[in-house]
C-alpha cells in the first residue's frame, strides 16, 4: 500500500533536478504470531517505459525521465529487471495475532536538462 509517488507542477525550463518521496507500506495477515515476512517490492519500468537507464512519465507522445531511489542522497536505484541495484527488502514482524506492518520511503527524481519538454500531465503507473 502507497501513495502516489506525485511531483505535481514542475518547471522543466529551470534545468534543475525535481525531488519527491512517498511511502510504501506492507500489510501482512495471516501469518503465524512471531514469524517475520520478508517483502522484496519489485517496480519495473512502469506503463511509459524506460530508456537510457531511466524510467519514464508519459504525456500523449511526449516523455520525461525520472527514477525512483531507495535512499534520501538518491545514489541508489529502486531495483528492477532495467536496473543493477536490487529492491529494497522491508521487513515485517508479525505480532501475536499474526499480522503486521512495515514500511519505507521511496525517493523520486525527475532528472534535469529537459527543457525541451512539453507541457501536460505526465504520468505512470506500476
Amino acid at each position: 500500500d502507497g501513495g502516489a509517488l506525485a511531483f505535481g507542477s514542475i518547471d522543466t525550463g529551470s534545468g534543475a533536478y525535481f525531488d519527491t518521496a512517498t511511502t510504501l507500506t506492507a500489510n501482512c495477515i495471516l501469518g503465524l504470531p512471531g514469524d517475520t515476512v520478508s517483502v522484496c517490492p519489485h517496480f519495473g519500468a512502469g506503463s511509459g517505459g524506460s530508456a537510457g537507464g531511466a524510467r519514464l512519465m508519459t504525456s500523449g507522445a511526449n516523455s520525461l525521465s525520472y527514477q525512483m531511489f531507495s535512499d534520501a542522497s538518491r545514489a541508489t536505484v529502486w531495483g528492477g529487471s532495467q536496473w543493477s541495484g536490487a529492491a529494497p527488502l522491508i521487513t515485517v514482524q508479525l505480532g501475536s495475532l499474526g499480522t503486521g506492518t512495515a514500511s519505507t520511503t521511496i525517493y523520486g527524481r525527475v532528472a534535469a536538462g529537459q527543457t525541451g519538454a512539453a507541457p501536460g500531465f505526465y504520468s505512470s503507473s506500476m
